[in-house]
This record gives structure tokens, C-alpha cells and sequence, in this order.
């Protein structure tokens, strides 16, 4: 596996074990000049490093290989390698990454700058998107037209679809979490208002094709309202005016079971 190291930077290397060819003793007393070092960057052709300090021994036939800025000045892979004599051969792999990802991975910087260019797909578009945190941590967001826009007929039409397409969406977003805390400023979306939004949240289909207002007025009949016809056949639900029958319900009177339910929920 290739070792990390940060491009264009001096580094020192790790180059071993120096084992000798005969006997497999490790060897720590080579003489490792500049010019028996030697470096393919990323594929190419060895040559001789080009920092001018001698490798010195470590421990146990492992040796520290200084190089220079220049040696790493090639991203990809950096191999290092020598050949001492009695010695079986030595080489070590790195990997040279640029800067910016080096310090992201092992430098404890706190971001990594993504940069896409688009010079070969001019439709490409690139969007930042914000995490649900950073949205719902705002209290309150502007919405305000730049500068050099010129809005178009269209614009109150898009803008009306597009409040009421929040106001569906609020909705909805009440219904199927169980709970929520809304913080909201009605100046921040152009069209929008509370009672519009109440409007949406009790006409959201619930079951079928009911409506949340419309269960409620059943409920509320069945519950709090006038009856007639029990113990008959034909039991009768009154809404809370007294005005009209919400459920009107087809019994059988020898099992108490419903057996037709017809209902005025508007």
C-alpha cells in the first residue's frame, strides 16, 4: 500500500528493511549517498533525488531518505529505491497528494474546497445545497430580486404557483411528521399567509378521498351532536346547529350491527 505524502514539500522517507543477500542480517551501517537514491514519480523513468543529503540509519536496517520539494512535485505515485551492494534490493512506494487533500486527510484542516469546471459541458450546472439543519436553524430568510434582473409577465403567475406549492407542501410536512415546530415570518414568501396555510392543512386528504375537515365534522356529530331512531333501525347524527344529518346510519336492530353508513360531511 502506498504511503501518503503532501506534494511539493520536504519530506523525510522510510526506506527498508537492508537486509544483507547471503545471510538476511539487517544492515545499518550503508552508505546511502544522494546518488544511490533513486525515484520514478508517477510512472517515470528513475533518477537520482535531487535533495543533496545522505540517507542515515533508523533501527534495524530501516533508513531515513531526506528529500526535497522537488522530488515531490509530481502528483501520483513516488517509488524509492536503491540498490546496495551485498544487499538485497530496497524500495518503498508513496503516494504524492496535492496540498489541499493532504491537509483535509492528515492535517487536521477543518474543510476541503471542491472546484468543478464546466469548460468542456456548458449545460453542466453546479448547485450548493443546504443541509435540513442549516434551514431549519434559520429563523426568518429574505427574499429580494438582484440587481440586472428584469421580471417578465410571468413572474406573478410562477410566483403564486410557486406559494402554493409551499403552502401544500407546509401542509403536508404537518401531516406526516408527528411532530414539528414551524418558526416562520409571512413577509419572507411573497403571497403567503397563516389562515392559507390552515386552509391547506384541513383540506389535506387523509384517508380515501376525505378530507381532515370533513373526519372532523363527523366525528364532531357522532360524538357531540343530537341523535335520533334508537333503538330503530335508522340512527341519525345531528351536526352541532341542529340544521341538517352529518351520519345517518342503517341498523339491524337484532345485532346492533351498521349495515349502511350515508354521510353529509360538507
Amino acid at each position: 500500500m502506498a504511503l501518503p505524502i503532501r506534494a511539493g514539500t520536504v519530506n523525510t522517507l522510510n526506506l527498508g528493511p537492508a537486509l544483507n543477500i547471503g545471510t538476511g542480517v539487517a544492515m545499518g551501517s550503508l552508505n546511502l549517498a544522494p546518488s544511490a537514491l533513486f525515484l520514478s514519480k508517477n510512472g517515470g523513468i528513475f533518477a537520482a533525488k535531487a535533495d543533496t543529503n545522505t540517507a542515515y540509519a533508523d533501527r534495524s536496517g530501516w533508513y531515513k531518505v531526506p528529500v526535497s520539494a522537488a522530488d515531490s512535485d509530481t502528483g501520483g505515485r513516488l517509488i524509492v529505491q536503491a540498490s546496495p551492494t551485498s544487499c538485497l534490493e530496497l524500495w518503498q512506494e508513496y503516494e504524492v497528494m496535492p496540498a489541499i487533500y493532504y491537509d483535509a486527510l492528515y492535517a487536521g484542516a477543518t474543510s476541503l474546497n471542491v472546484l468543478a469546471v464546466a469548460a468542456s459541458n456548458p449545460s453542466l450546472q453546479t448547485h450548493v445545497v443546504a443541509t435540513g439543519n442549516s434551514v431549519w436553524q434559520v429563523a426568518t430568510r429574505a427574499l429580494t430580486d438582484k440587481a440586472n434582473f428584469t421580471l417578465t409577465s410571468a413572474y406573478d403567475a410562477a410566483q403564486n404557483a410557486a406559494s402554493q406549492a409551499s403552502v401544500n407542501q407546509a401542509a403536508n410536512s404537518i401531516w406526516n411528521n408527528p411532530t414539528r415546530e414551524v418558526v416562520a415570518t409571512a413577509s419572507s414568501v411573497p403571497g403567503f399567509t397563516f389562515q392559507a396555510m390552515a386552509n391547506s392543512v384541513w383540506a389535506h386528504i387523509l384517508t380515501g378521498t376525505l378530507q381532515a375537515q370533513q373526519i372532523q365534522r363527523g366525528l364532531i356529530a357522532v360524538m357531540a351532536g343530537k341523535s335520533s331512531g334508537g333503538n330503530t333501525d335508522t340512527i341519525r347524527f345531528r351536526n352541532l346547529g341542529d340544521t341538517t344529518d352529518v351520519v345517518v346510519a342503517t341498523m339491524n336492530t337484532a345485532t346492533g350491527d351498521r349495515t349502511t353508513i350515508v354521510t353529509t360531511l360538507t
